[in-house]
């Protein structure tokens, strides 16, 4: 029943917008996914990261989004699993050497650029808890590129010129990476979590073809948020 249950609810994030299919998996589902093994919810955090080989870039930071879905397999022994079903990463003011289109002469030097790629992700990590509240652990990272595009942005005396390029076919379709992360847990049952992973690419970023080389590099924070009522109505259900 249970893996049933997970079954439908990815498939309804498949099928529908991200905010409304969560709020309805979470309405439908959280008394079914929270139990004495399981913690299901809301993962939300950013990306703060960069891409390796971009020279002069800064690091950027990207919303990231989805569920959580916690399976304990001893006190000690966690393993952590999330559906983000809107991830983005990317890099902010790279130069010249690292476009794919040219610029229009609108757009003079001193501008602001952005590579923004948005992915669905699927982190799994097995984490080792030394108390109730503190955590590390090791997983793997799986990411499927949905959308990939550049922006530029400049201020002249008529106002702002923006101009975008949809980059999707120079980048790769699939990522993958390892992480490490530190995790600590508040107070409640369940309770809320932060969660600071380090991801580490092992996939060029870019497609094969076209001679470049980068791996994403970044740090994931993010807070994870149980859907509390559905502990409580079975509760109440033991209770009564």
């Amino acid at each position: 029943m249970k893996i049933k249950i997970i079954l439908l609810s990815f498939l309804a994030l498949l099928i529908m917008p991200s905010t409304r299919s969560q709020v309805l998996i979470g309405l439908l589902f959280g008394d079914k996914l929270n139990n004495d093994r399981m913690e299901f919810g809301f993962n939300v955090g950013s990306n703060i990261g960069t891409i390796s080989g971009v020279e002069g870039s800064k690091f950027s930071s990207n919303l990231c989004i989805g569920l959580f879905l916690d399976y304990k397999i001893s006190d000690r022994w966690i393993l952590n699993t999330s559906f983000l079903f809107s991830s983005k990463r990317g890099v902010r003011n790279f130069g010249p050497n690292d476009q794919f289109y040219p610029l229009p002469d609108t757009i003079t030097a001193d501008y602001d650029s952005y590579r923004i790629l948005r992915y669905i992700e699927l982190p799994v990590m097995m984490s080792y808890r030394f108390t109730k509240k503190l955590g590390v652990g090791l997983g793997l990272d799986f990411g499927y590129m949905r959308k990939a595009q550049d922006f530029y942005s400049e201020d002249n005396a008529n106002g702002t010129i923006y101009v975008s390029h949809d980059i999707k076919s120079f980048i790769n379709r699939f990522h993958f990476g390892v992480m490490a992360g530190l995790h600590y847990r508040f107070k409640g049952d369940p309770g809320a979590q932060i969660r600071v992973n380090y991801i580490h690419g092992l996939t060029n970023v870019y497609r094969q073809e076209y001679d470049r080389t980068g791996y994403h590099r970044s740090v994931q924070i993010s807070v994870t948020i149980p859907i509390k009522f559905g502990i409580s109505k079975l509760k109440e259900q033991e209770d009564s």
